[in-house]
């Protein structure tokens, strides 16, 4: 699987807190949707997807924790392996 480092600046608790901040986005976003649009069939469908996108990014977040916590070189996040940068810092990540 493709394998990308992040910059070093990128850390994985910013990781963890940017993908935070997407899913409180998500639920502004479902709130402004819930408030403005009139038609129940797209409101459905639009709050449908917002909660399933939450659900995933929520889950991703959890497990890069659980990835952060075991101490591995590399993690993945929405299916792509990431290379921490502060495992290649690791002498055992080389």
């Amino acid at each position: 699987m493709l394998a990308i480092t992040l910059p070093t600046a990128l850390d994985a608790d910013n990781l963890r807190t940017i993908l935070l901040l997407v899913v409180v986005g998500l639920l502004v976003f479902g709130y402004l949707v819930a408030r403005l649009v009139r038609e129940i069939v797209v409101k459905g469908v639009v709050l449908a997807l917002v909660a399933i996108i939450g659900l995933v990014l929520w889950n991703q977040r959890a497990a890069l924790g659980d990835c952060i916590d075991d101490a591995d070189c590399t993690c993945a996040v929405a299916g792509f392996d990431v290379q921490l940068p502060s495992a290649t810092e690791r002498l055992r990540c080389g």
